[in-house]
């Protein structure tokens, strides 16, 4: 028996290392393997997001389709309105006069003023009455503009003997902006 079973194990070593020997251990013909393999997955993985797609395409197809499109109502007979409504029917209102109310003077009184109504509104009716309206008012403070540049000029002229012209009409306007009769101050 110790004869055979050092055979066998004599026999296991020897057909171990044969198929050591015949065993392929090209290192590129293992990484084209890989390679091979690699190319397989991403061709599955690929041709399953297509899968997914055409069928996320499809559901929304399939959900548009009913979009726009409107649902034939379905007739209602007045037996089912009838039996729908149980509630009495409305009362109709007293025709009659109504009571007139008194109004206390004190009350009219403490009532205050209107502020929606500014009086530089413009209150004409139709566009060819307001633009003259307007036209009127712009008139009225170029006027009063051309008087308080004619008054104030000389006087600035006066204050500031080397100042070019354009400086003087500059300094005139800003006395403009602050002055009592510019009619944008006289709020």
């Amino acid at each position: 028996k110790k004869g055979e079973k050092e055979a066998e194990a004599y026999q296991a070593k020897k057909k171990q290392a044969e198929d050591k020997q015949w065993e392929d251990n090209d290192k590129k013909i293992a990484a084209k393997q890989d390679r091979k393999q690699t190319a397989a997955e991403k061709e599955a993985e690929k041709l399953r997001k297509a899968q997914e797609k055409k069928e996320l395409e499809e559901a929304d197809a399939a959900a548009m389709a009913n979009v726009g499109k409107k649902q034939p109502q379905k007739k209602v007979t007045r037996a089912q309105i009838a039996s729908v409504y149980t509630g009495p029917p409305a009362k109709p209102k007293p025709k009659g006069k109504a009571s007139a109310k008194v109004v206390d003077q004190d009350a009219l009184n403490l009532m205050a003023p209107n502020r929606n109504v500014n009086p530089d509104d413009v209150d004409a009716t139709g566009l060819d009455a307001a633009v003259t309206q307007l036209e009127a008012e712009a008139a009225k403070g170029d006027t009063k503009w051309r008087a308080f540049e004619a008054e104030m000029t000389p006087q600035v002229k006066h204050e500031n003997p080397g100042l070019k012209r354009n400086q003087i009409q500059a300094e005139v306007w800003k006395r403009w902006q602050r002055a009592p009769e510019n009619p944008k101050n006289q709020k």
